[in-house]
Parts: C-alpha cells; structure tokens; sequence
C-alpha cells in the first residue's frame, strides 16, 4: 500500500484486516510504504509494517520496495497492490482472490465505484470515468486502484508512471490471463476541480503512452474505438436527465479528446514520464 500523505489511510486498514479471504488463504501482512508523514500514528497491528520513505519517489519505487521486501518469500502465492484513498467493500478480498484457483489467471482487478455527487460537472466527471472504465473492463480488463497479481515479478522499472500496466504486460507475456472481477468493490473519490480532473487524467494518459512506446503494450482504455463502444452502452444504461446533462456529456467528449492530445504532446515533445507526478490534493482532501 503506497501511501502519501492519506488521510483516510488508518481506515483503509481497519476495512482491510476485517476482510474475510477464500478457504484455506491467509493474509501474511500489509506493508505500507508511507511518505509525508510527521507526528501520525498509523494503526498497530502485528500484520502491518510500515517501511518509511523520506523522500517521495513515486509510486514505482513504493511497488519496488514492497517487492524487494518479500522477494524471498517463496511461499506467498499472490500480491495485492491496494492504493490508501480506496475504501474496500466487504468481501472485496476474498471475491478477488477467488479466480487465482486456476493456474492460468495471473493478474484479478477490482471494480472501483465513485462516491462523488454527479449533481455538478466535476463529481459527473469522476463518475463517468469510472462508469466508462467498468464497461471497457467487462470485455477487455484495465487494472487500476486495487489488483492481484502473482509472485513472479521481482521489480518493475523506477521511472514508470504506470506501474499497473507494466505489470499487466509482463504477466500476460509470461502466459497468464487478467480478469476483471466486477463484484469486488472498492469505493473512491475524485479530484473536486476541473483543473486537478484534467491534470490527473492527463497524467494517467502520459503513463500510458510512455508504457505503450516503450514496452508496444497498450492498456484496454487506450483504445478510442473500446472507449466509444463503452460510452455509447453507458447512453443506454444510463438516464440523461435533466437535460443539461446532455451538454455534459458533449463537454466530457471534447474534454477527453483534449487530455488525450496534452498527455501526447506531455510525452513525445517535452518527454516527460510522471513518475513522481504532483499530488491532487483535492482528491485527497475529498476522500472521508
């Protein structure tokens, strides 16, 4: 569990230890690689350890001293990458864990589902994203907030700022399959400004370029073609009233094509890889 600066992170940790796993699975310990922490306590329990960073490197690196932690631990079957801003449903565990019974599964990803209020643009906005993302995913999986994987990765690389899709790529290279289990829920929020919105996104999206130059592995909602397939389901589902909506759902369009060519330019003309990207602190603050 990466974890920078989270308010909510003590609770995070209460939900998880309270978690009941599938038969004959234990939970060995949850490691927390905490930065930006001063005079907090987090929560005791002989299952926590918590390895301190004095210098926030991203969350790459936080992924790669958890590994390096329990590389010679043999005998752990699975690893759960959980981020600090995500509140795990009942049963979350024990619904993800579940597939791992066949030995082709290699990565289990959970549905996130928005808490925020889709009565202003922005709280639509974060519900749309996610709406959108458990679509793509019923079809074609997109690892993100909280996923399984199997003890086969050593390290992922330090600059990467989108260490999930590293990890799916590297598992379905080696044969094992990702599934989308749409019944495992976490609940989060999202940033509470549009600015924050689209430098979060655009962040996401320079990840995923970065990861799909580099590696030639694109993630399921990198796909334009994915993605409108999903929006259009999402038309169906969905009620578009009151009709204002109407005009935020083109705004969102236009939104997401604008982020997409920012991320672009972000990567192939100014090069950068945001692997220690600049906090949203609204989405922090908004997580209670």
């Amino acid at each position: 569990m990466p974890a920078y600066k989270e308010r909510a992170v003590n609770k995070v940790l209460e939900l998880l230890l309270k978690q009941s796993l599938p038969e004959n699975w234990k939970l060995d310990k949850i490691l927390v690689i905490a930065c930006g922490y001063k005079e907090f306590y987090f929560l005791k329990n002989k299952k926590i350890r918590i390895l301190r960073e004095n210098k926030r490197k991203g969350k790459a690196y936080a992924v790669n001293a958890a590994l390096k932690k329990i590389r010679h631990n043999t005998k752990l079957d699975v690893i759960i990458v959980h981020n600090a801003d995500v509140f795990p449903k009942k049963s979350m565990l024990k619904t993800l864990l579940k597939p791992f019974k066949n030995d082709y599964i290699g990565i289990t990803c959970v549905r996130p589902v928005c808490l925020d209020d889709s009565k202003d643009f922005v709280g639509f906005l974060n519900k749309l994203v996610w709406d959108l993302h458990h679509l793509v995913s019923l079809e074609n999986p997109k690892v993100g907030e909280v996923f399984a994987f199997r003890n086969i990765i050593k390290k992922v690389p330090k600059k990467l700022a989108a260490d999930e899709a590293y990890i799916e790529f590297v598992t379905q290279k080696r044969g094992y399959k990702i599934v989308y289990v749409p019944n495992a829920v976490v609940f989060n929020r999202g940033p509470r400004n549009i600015i924050d919105f689209i430098n979060q996104r655009r962040r996401f999206f320079t990840g995923h370029v970065h990861v799909k130059n580099k590696y030639r592995y694109k993630v399921s909602t990198m796909s334009i073609i994915r993605v409108t397939k999903a929006f259009l389901k999402y038309l169906k589902v969905q009620p578009i009233n009151p009709p204002k909506r109407i005009l935020w759902l083109m705004c969102s369009m236009f939104l997401e094509a604008y982020i997409r060519v920012l991320g672009t330019i972000d990567f192939y003309v100014f090069r950068k890889v945001p692997y220690a990207w600049e906090i949203i602190k609204s989405s922090k603050n908004n997580l209670k």
